[in-house]
């Protein structure tokens, strides 16, 4: 997500766990941004993410799953153009 500072965009990063939530606001919004703002390169829990490259970087040691929200989004774009597959995927999501 996107917010304007000072006459620029800057990209907000969050890390969040059941007790706490980070916000990190950097000029970046790929794996450059996560990395200055200390929030990915030493997590080691599980990231929920939207199937960006970014997340997969080698020097990532968290593990990963998927975000349902954003899979049913894409599935909702593929059925719309003729995916009988996507179609049931939507339903099961």
């Amino acid at each position: 997500m996107g917010c304007r500072t000072e006459g620029k965009t800057q990209w907000i990063h969050v890390v969040s766990h059941s007790g706490w939530t980070l916000l990190g606001a950097h000029l970046k919004c790929e794996s450059q941004g996560m990395d200055d703002l200390g929030l990915l390169p030493l997590y080691t829990g599980t990231v929920v993410h939207d199937c960006l490259p970014v997340y997969f970087k080698e020097v990532y040691s968290y593990d990963h799953a998927l975000c349902n929200t954003h899979l049913f989004r894409d599935c909702r774009g593929i059925a719309e153009h003729n995916g009988q597959w996507a179609t049931q995927m939507k339903e099961l999501l």
